[in-house]
């Protein structure tokens, strides 16, 4: 074999050692090992794959033997923990181990840097521009406190507030993460680090405070990661504040300068390494992001600490509904659902069984749930609202797929309490005319919930472009409907709806930001019923596909139909009914639309809390789409016809619901 070939000329010729093996299987036998299926070989790779070629080294991936007790000198450590940080980082924006963390050599050999070891591997030669403490002491300590921050990571994705696959990757490939050495032993050895920096004798030029700032930066994430949000709210903000100083001077600070190419430093990360570990399938390399990507990851996840310690304050399930739909949109890195919930208490030391009278008395403006009603104490109420209630709340940091599949599952689950909480109430003795009044708002209460997740539902399909522009005008006309019933169950329970209650302050906002809602959509409805190029059986048959949440066997069981379902009848009546409609003018609604949402932003925070700005910002750029859209829509149904729809943008990074007006060319 030719010796220019990867791999050398050593090869041997093992067709016989299969041959033979071979001769007592049947030709459609298969032997897979334990835990990998034909499935999982079948969905791994195809043909012209580049994985299937991860095992050949080409000469240009070969490296020397790796020596982690290489003296380095203070620029390599700092450029090393830097570029350490972006393996991590880039971890967690959901890329496996192997492909990111376990690059870091080092990793693979923080066993080498103890005690014992160390005094085997020492230079017999000390060079003083290389001190040997930077390494054994400095390293030592910041290695054992990155693996453990990744460890304490790992323990919280791996419980399951996070979904496997999709936001995270849990394979350990069979590497350590020192998940035995515990963690004071590590806030023990960083700390030595930090003291060997600040008084060791030797000239470490410009660099001494740059690996200060870089391990105390460490110091914070380990405490950062380890601290319980619900506990710890006041720390958590002192910590965050200190990481937000200490980055903050490390980005304006000089960056270390690339090592030379033979230096140790150069061969501290190998993303071929992914070849050596234990991996379901094969993986290919991964190109790091740049530094100060690394950092804005960071920014960001310290972001969501604030934001954690915050959230542990809020203990009204309106609070934990309202931020979570107003950051449904953002990728949250941490998952915030484990601060409401840890699988026991609510927010660390509320019985869950208290989620069933907030339920009733946020939603309802109550002061308390009356001492007769015993809806808390019938089991399968009860268990239906913890349920639905834990999984809203969770869905709130969701990414929009799975938030909308979330979402769709739940409806039926909803309808179901919905048809109970009406047999409660049918059946229930009231003993005066306020808690008639109260038992008979009771169903009406799932029946917001659900109307909340339709809407959601629908809005998202234009913010993951799941519509065909055929699909639009059913969309819009739908949402009036879904909108209309919320509003009419509003007017219902102002009446009981005590003042000063946090379901009266957030009425206050619902009802002009729903009409708001109604407005564009009904305009928006009108302006695309053009769009309908299609012929009216495929107009079916894409509504079926669309909406086939809404035709789920489980519905025909109910006892009686749910009300605002998709009905596609109806929909063709109201496109017919609404061009004639002479009276109606899309540019009036929106303006209407325009003077609801400007004048939220001086509202009351009610369940916004401390993210009432966050809150006014949206209804600030809502506002403002209302007015563009005003000025670029006719102001009477007989020029919509007319209207030239290439002036609507339908680019869903414009906004979540509608589109936007295409800029005049210059």
């Amino acid at each position: 074999m030719s010796a220019a070939l990867p791999g050398g000329n050593d090869f041997v010729d093992v067709t016989d050692v299969f041959r033979n093996a071979a001769q007592d299987m049947d030709p459609e036998d298969v032997l897979l090992v334990d835990g990998f299926s034909l499935y999982d070989a079948m969905t791994a790779l195809q043909i012209g794959d580049p994985r299937m070629d991860t095992g050949v080294i080409l000469e240009e991936q070969r490296r020397p033997p790796f020596d982690p007790l290489t003296p380095l000198l203070p620029e390599e450590l700092c450029y090393i923990l830097d570029k350490s940080l972006a393996c991590e980082m880039h971890w967690h924006s959901g890329h496996t181990l192997s492909q990111t963390v376990y690059t870091f050599l080092y990793v693979h050999h923080y066993r080498s840097l103890e005690p014992d070891m160390i005094q085997a591997g020492m230079p017999k030669i000390l060079d003083p521009n290389r001190p040997f403490g930077l390494v054994t002491v400095v390293l030592r300590g910041v290695l054992t406190a990155y693996l453990k921050c990744c460890d304490l990571v790992w323990r919280e994705l791996s419980k399951g507030r996070v979904y496997d696959t999709e936001d995270c990757q849990l394979e350990k490939s069979e590497v350590s993460l020192a998940e035995g050495v515990p963690t004071g032993t590590i806030v023990a050895r960083l700390q030595d680090g930090i003291f060997w920096l600040e008084h060791c004798s030797y000239d470490l030029g410009i660099w001494r405070t740059p690996l200060l700032d870089r391990l105390r930066l460490r110091q914070i994430l380990l405490n950062l990661f380890r601290a319980d949000p619900v506990r710890s709210k006041s720390e958590l903000r002192i910590l965050v504040d200190r990481a937000r100083t200490i980055l903050d001077r490390i980005r304006d600070g000089v960056p270390p300068p690339t090592p030379r190419p033979d230096s140790c430093a150069a061969f501290a990360f190998d993303p071929y390494v992914t070849r050596q570990l234990s991996n379901t399938m094969p993986l290919q390399p991964l190109a790091l992001p740049s530094q100060e990507v690394a950092w804005d990851t960071l920014a960001a996840i310290l972001d969501g600490f604030e934001e954690l310690s915050k959230l542990a304050t809020e203990t009204h399930i309106l609070s934990w509904r309202a931020i979570g739909s107003l950051h449904a949109s953002s990728g949250h890195l941490l998952p915030a659902f484990s601060t409401f919930y840890n699988g026991a208490y609510v927010l660390g030391t509320i019985p869950v069984t208290s989620l069933v009278d907030s339920f009733f008395t946020e939603s309802l403006g109550l002061r308390s749930i009356p001492s007769t009603w015993t809806i808390s104490r019938i089991p399968d109420i009860q268990q239906r609202i913890i349920k639905l209630l834990l999984r809203e709340v969770q869905s709130g940091w969701f990414n929009f797929p799975r938030r909308r599949r979330h979402l769709t599952n739940s409806l039926l689950d909803w309808s179901a309490l919905y048809i109970r909480l009406r047999q409660f109430a049918d059946t229930t003795q009231a003993h005066d005319q306020n808690e008639l009044v109260y038992l008979r708002n009771v169903p009406r209460v799932a029946l917001m919930w659900r109307l909340e997740c339709l809407r959601e539902i629908v809005f998202s399909g234009f913010k993951l472009e799941l519509y065909a522009p055929s699909e639009r005008p059913f969309a819009y006309w739908y949402l009036c409907r879904i909108l209309s019933d919320h509003l009419f169950i509003l007017d219902t329970i102002d009446p009981m709806i005590s003042s000063g209650s946090l379901a009266r302050q957030d009425l206050s906002v619902s009802r002009p930001f729903l009409t708001a809602l109604q407005d564009m959509c009904a305009s928006m409805f009108v302006m695309t019923i053009p769009l309908i190029n299609v012929s009216p059986e495929r107009m079916y048959l894409n509504f079926l596909k669309r909406y086939k949440w809404a035709f789920l066997p489980q519905y025909a069981r109910l006892p009686e139909p749910m009300p605002t379902m998709p009905v596609y009848d109806d929909f063709v009546d109201a496109c017919e009914a609404k061009l004639k409609d002479h009276r109606f003018s899309p540019a009036q609604c929106f303006e209407h639309a325009r003077d609801l949402l400007s004048q939220l932003t001086s509202t009351a925070a009610g369940s916004a809390s401390a993210w009432h700005e966050e809150r006014s910002r949206f209804f600030t750029s809502l506002s403002s789409l209302s007015a563009q859209l005003a000025s670029a829509v006719p102001m009477t149904v007989k020029h919509v016809p007319h209207f030239d729809q290439k002036s609507f943008n339908w680019d869903a990074t414009d906004h979540r619901w509608f589109p936007g007006i295409q800029a005049a060319p210059s």
